[in-house]
């Protein structure tokens, strides 16, 4: 089975008209980064298609543009980001949201092109900052080609074998439909998603971009928002002992929490406080973290260093057998990502 997507900008018009009902599964929208301003229906469209993702008949996410040349933090660029849907899409964090991450070179300047580095600081940011969702990278094989080896995040390919102006299904069958040039590995890995034209009619819009995927709806939930498939599940003994020596390991290395911009930054303390706050799967339980309670002095990574290493074990262990095993290795994952790339930085 293959499901279509299609994602949109101020070039499109904020309604998705009957796009649903053509047969579009999922539809992301740009949230910006390439500039401070622009986007500004991104609320519009969010209200048009909030109900559809709040009852899962339709999965929407965003994209943003990250661009080196004009900001350097990839971790600012992140926080930039999820700053920006929560200004402009209240609800977003109750349904599954693709994080579709816009790699891509501008005007031929190279410097306009995010490296490998830098997208892995970002996605890692993100990861961090959203621990149930996973970005997905849209970078051409045209453009990256093998470049992102390593990159350790789904990629999302743009081959447009041609600009022919007809429906979405019937341009995705003239380009060679599964079977097509845009799926193809490179990187290392086949890419999960294929956008496949510009020109695409799609919701009694036409130039449309249009996406493929091989496979259900589900699956490509799976991906890009596992924290939302998962059943509650209980940790096993040796995984909460597994998990938690890895977080005592990172806690306790000597790492300087000092962000790009010159800032303090406690990546374990962000992902704690914004773990407090994210549902459980079925949309209304909220999950609780003793953890903080348990150390009120736990912005300042010294302070957590400085605990004899067996307690700081036994607080986490703690802490993580109340948790579903998905949710917490999502946490604790993206944590030590930040880390251990600091601390190789």
């Amino acid at each position: 089975m293959t499901i279509f997507g299609w994602d949109m900008s101020h070039y499109d018009a904020p309604s998705i008209g009957s796009a649903l009902s053509e047969g579009i599964s999922f539809i992301t929208h740009k949230a910006g980064g390439d500039s401070s301003s622009g986007d500004s229906e991104l609320d519009e469209w969010w209200s048009n298609v909030k109900p559809l993702a709040l009852n899962n008949t339709l999965l929407t996410g965003t994209y943003w543009v990250p661009r080196p040349d004009l900001y350097p933090s990839a971790a600012g660029e992140a926080d930039r980001w999820i700053a920006r849907l929560d200004a402009a899409c209240p609800g977003w964090r109750s349904a599954p949201h693709i994080l579709q991450v816009d790699a891509e070179i501008w005007g031929g300047d190279s410097a306009t092109k995010p490296s490998l580095a830098y997208l892995q600081r970002l996605c890692a940011r993100l990861r961090v900052l959203m621990p149930r969702l996973v970005p997905i990278v849209y970078a051409s094989k045209g453009q990256y080609g093998n470049a992102l080896n390593g990159l350790g995040y789904p990629l999302w390919n743009a081959n447009y074998p041609s600009s022919t102006k007809t429906g979405f299904k019937a341009l995705y069958s003239r380009v060679g439909g599964d079977s097509g040039p845009g799926w193809t590995t490179y990187s290392g890995q086949m890419p999960k998603i294929w956008q496949y034209g510009s020109s695409a009619s799609i919701g009694g819009q036409t130039t449309c971009d249009a996406n493929a995927f091989r496979g259900t709806l589900a699956e490509l939930s799976r991906i890009v928002a596992p924290g939302w498939m998962e059943e509650d599940v209980a940790l096993t003994t040796d995984e909460i002992a597994a998990v938690a020596a890895a977080t005592v390991k990172a806690l306790t290395t000597n790492v300087d929490f000092t962000d790009e911009a010159g800032g303090f930054h406690n990546p374990l303390s962000d992902a704690l406080l914004n773990a407090k706050q994210v549902p459980g799967p079925d949309g209304k339980r909220g999950y609780v973290w003793p953890l903080l309670s348990l150390i009120p002095n736990l912005a300042t990574a010294a302070a957590v260093a400085a605990l004899p290493t067996a307690e700081v074990q036994a607080i986490i262990s703690g802490v993580l057998a109340g948790l579903p095993a998905e949710q917490a290795q999502q946490i604790i994952s993206g944590v030590s990502d930040e880390i251990a790339k600091r601390l190789a930085s």
